[in-house]
C-alpha cells in the first residue's frame, strides 16, 4: 500500500499559495507601486539637487500645463497656444505620487515679469535626453508644470535680450514647489572692421575677455566686415583684434570697455589694410562710436 501523504501535502500547499497570490493581486487596489515603477523613478532621480530660493508670491493665476501620459516616450515636448505634449509616461503612478511646481521669471534690475522666454525641464539623470516640457510664461512671467513623479530635474530658462541663467537643479517635491529666475539684461558689442582707406574688411577676429571671470569669446566678422557679439555679462571687458585665433594681439588694436546691463556699444576697428592711395589719415585703432 502506497502512502500518498507527501503528494497530498504538496498539492494542498500549492493551492494555498495560489489563493494568497490571487487575493493579494486582485483584492488590494491600494497596493504599493510595482518594481517596474520604482525602477522608473530611480532612473529619473540621479544627480545632486541644489538649494533654491522660492519665487515671489503673486495673486495672479499661473499658467497651468498638464502632461499627456499617452504621448510617445522620446518625443520632445512642446507648448504653443495652450497645446502641450509630454514624453513622460506617468500612467503607472497614483495621483498621490505626482507633484508639480510653479516658476516665476523676472528682470534682475527692475523686478518686472519676463514673458518672452522659454522654459525647458529635463531629467537630472539624463541631461542629453529630450525635454520633458517646453513652456512659455504667462503675462505674470509664470509657468506651472504638474504630474511629475518624485525625482530630480533640471530647469533651463532662456529669454531674448537677457543673459542665459545657470540651470536650476531641484528635487520635486523635497525642494518645494515655487522657484524663481532673475535674469540680467544682456549687453552686446557690435561694429565693423575697416581699412585705412575706409573700405570694409573681413580680415581677422576680435577676442573679448571679461576681466573678472576670464570668460572669453571670439567674434568674427561677416563677409562685409560687420560683427555682432553674443550676449555679454556686465563689467570690464578687454577687446583685442587678432589675425587668427593663435596670433598675438597688435598693441594698437586693444581696448578696454565697461558694459552695463542692456548696453549696446558700437565699435569701429581700423586695420592696417586698404589702398594706400586712398588713406585719409585715420589711425589703426579700436574706437568707440
Amino acid at each position: 500500500m502506497n502512502w500518498r501523504g507527501p503528494k497530498t501535502i504538496l498539492t494542498l500547499s500549492t493551492g494555498i499559495l495560489s489563493l494568497i497570490y490571487f487575493a493579494t493581486v486582485l483584492w488590494e487596489p491600494d497596493q504599493a507601486p510595482s518594481g517596474q515603477t520604482k525602477n522608473y523613478l530611480r532612473e529619473l532621480g540621479d544627480g545632486q539637487p541644489a538649494t533654491v530660493a522660492p519665487a515671489e508670491s503673486s495673486s495672479g493665476t499661473p499658467q497651468k500645463i498638464k502632461s499627456n501620459a499617452g504621448a510617445e516616450r522620446g518625443e520632445e515636448a512642446t507648448e504653443k497656444s495652450g497645446e502641450y505634449k509630454s514624453n513622460l509616461d506617468v500612467s503607472s503612478l497614483k495621483a498621490t505620487e505626482l507633484h508639480g511646481f510653479t516658476l516665476r521669471i523676472t528682470d534682475q534690475s527692475t523686478g518686472e515679469p519676463i514673458t518672452d522666454a522659454e522654459v525647458r525641464v529635463y531629467r537630472a539623470a539624463r541631461p542629453d535626453s529630450p525635454a520633458l516640457a517646453v513652456m512659455s510664461p504667462n503675462h505674470l512671467g509664470q509657468v506651472s508644470l504638474e504630474h511629475l513623479p518624485r525625482a530630480q530635474y533640471r530647469i533651463e530658462v532662456v529669454a531674448d535680450g537677457f543673459r542665459d541663467a545657470e540651470p536650476l537643479a531641484v528635487e520635486i517635491p523635497a525642494d518645494g514647489n515655487k522657484f524663481g529666475f532673475k535674469l540680467d539684461r544682456a549687453a552686446e558689442v557690435v561694429g565693423f572692421f575697416e581699412g585705412l582707406d575706409g573700405s570694409r574688411s573681413p580680415m581677422g577676429m576680435l577676442r573679448l575677455t571679461h576681466r573678472t571671470t576670464n570668460e572669453s569669446f571670439d567674434v568674427r566678422p561677416d563677409g562685409y566686415g560687420q560683427f555682432h557679439s553674443p550676449a555679454l555679462r556686465q563689467g570690464m571687458w578687454h577687446i583685442a583684434w587678432l589675425r587668427h585665433s593663435l596670433a598675438a594681439p597688435d598693441p594698437r588694436l586693444e581696448q578696454t570697455i565697461e558694459l552695463l546691463p542692456g548696453d549696446r556699444l558700437a565699435l569701429t576697428v581700423t586695420l592696417d589694410d586698404g589702398d594706400p592711395a586712398q588713406e585719409d589719415g585715420r589711425p589703426v585703432a579700436i574706437r568707440l562710436n
